[in-house]
Protein backbone atom coordinates (compact mmCIF):
# COMPACT_ATOMS: atom_id res chain seq x y z
CA UNK A 1 0.00 0.00 0.00
CA UNK A 2 1.23 3.45 -1.09
CA UNK A 3 1.09 5.69 1.57
CA UNK A 4 1.65 9.84 1.55
CA UNK A 5 5.42 10.74 3.07
CA UNK A 6 5.98 13.82 4.57
CA UNK A 7 9.28 14.64 5.50
CA UNK A 8 11.11 18.27 6.28
CA UNK A 9 14.68 18.95 4.78
CA UNK A 10 16.37 22.06 5.18
CA UNK A 11 13.26 23.40 6.45
CA UNK A 12 11.25 22.65 3.52
CA UNK A 13 8.20 20.06 3.27
CA UNK A 14 8.60 17.35 0.85
CA UNK A 15 5.56 14.58 0.47
CA UNK A 16 5.76 11.41 -2.00
CA UNK A 17 4.23 8.58 -2.19
CA UNK A 18 6.32 5.45 -0.57
CA UNK A 19 4.81 1.98 0.67
CA UNK A 20 6.57 2.66 4.17
CA UNK A 21 5.34 -1.03 5.29
CA UNK A 22 8.23 -2.66 2.88
CA UNK A 23 10.80 -2.38 5.76
CA UNK A 24 13.74 -1.85 2.86
CA UNK A 25 12.04 1.64 1.79
CA UNK A 26 11.34 2.67 5.77
CA UNK A 27 15.12 2.00 6.30
CA UNK A 28 16.16 4.17 2.89
CA UNK A 29 14.20 6.94 4.50
CA UNK A 30 15.72 6.37 7.66
CA UNK A 31 19.08 6.19 6.76
CA UNK A 32 18.87 9.40 4.07
CA UNK A 33 17.13 11.66 7.09
CA UNK A 34 20.12 10.10 9.39
CA UNK A 35 22.80 11.01 6.74
CA UNK A 36 21.29 14.52 6.22
CA UNK A 37 21.35 15.01 10.18
CA UNK A 38 24.89 13.77 10.36
CA UNK A 39 25.94 16.41 7.66
CA UNK A 40 24.11 19.25 9.15
CA UNK A 41 26.36 18.43 12.36
CA UNK A 42 29.75 18.23 10.77
CA UNK A 43 28.89 21.52 9.05
CA UNK A 44 27.76 22.95 11.94
CA UNK A 45 30.39 25.49 11.96
CA UNK A 46 30.20 26.83 8.74
CA UNK A 47 26.43 25.76 8.69
CA UNK A 48 25.13 29.51 7.96
CA UNK A 49 27.97 29.76 4.98
CA UNK A 50 26.80 26.43 3.41
CA UNK A 51 23.69 26.39 1.01
CA UNK A 52 20.96 23.89 1.33
CA UNK A 53 21.95 22.29 -2.08
CA UNK A 54 25.78 21.97 -1.04
CA UNK A 55 24.76 20.43 1.91
CA UNK A 56 22.11 17.77 0.21
CA UNK A 57 24.71 17.11 -2.72
CA UNK A 58 27.23 16.36 0.17
CA UNK A 59 24.93 14.25 1.92
CA UNK A 60 24.28 11.57 -1.13
CA UNK A 61 28.12 11.87 -1.84
CA UNK A 62 28.82 10.30 1.60
CA UNK A 63 25.40 7.87 1.15
CA UNK A 64 27.53 6.83 -2.44
CA UNK A 65 30.53 6.62 -0.66
CA UNK A 66 29.09 4.06 1.53
CA UNK A 67 27.24 2.45 -1.20
CA UNK A 68 30.43 1.89 -3.22
CA UNK A 69 32.80 0.68 -0.01
CA UNK A 70 29.96 -2.13 0.50
CA UNK A 71 30.18 -2.85 -2.97
CA UNK A 72 33.91 -3.16 -3.53
CA UNK A 73 34.01 -5.11 0.24
CA UNK A 74 30.99 -7.77 -1.33
CA UNK A 75 32.91 -8.28 -5.24
CA UNK A 76 36.47 -8.96 -3.10
CA UNK A 77 34.17 -11.08 -0.75
CA UNK A 78 32.82 -12.83 -4.22
CA UNK A 79 36.52 -13.30 -5.86
CA UNK A 80 38.07 -14.87 -2.59
CA UNK A 81 34.75 -17.26 -2.35
CA UNK A 82 35.33 -18.16 -5.69
CA UNK A 83 38.77 -18.83 -5.49
CA UNK A 84 38.51 -20.77 -2.52
CA UNK A 85 35.76 -22.78 -4.17
CA UNK A 86 37.99 -23.41 -7.05
CA UNK A 87 40.50 -25.02 -4.24
CA UNK A 88 38.16 -27.25 -2.27
CA UNK A 89 37.09 -28.45 -5.76
CA UNK A 90 40.55 -29.17 -7.07
CA UNK A 91 41.06 -31.20 -4.07
CA UNK A 92 38.04 -33.19 -4.42
CA UNK A 93 39.05 -34.17 -8.07
CA UNK A 94 42.31 -34.88 -7.03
Amino acid sequence: MNDIINIEVFGEKFSFKADLNDKSNRQALDFFLKELDETEIRLRENANNVSKLVKLLLATMNIANDYLEVHEELDTIEKDLKINIDKILLKIEG
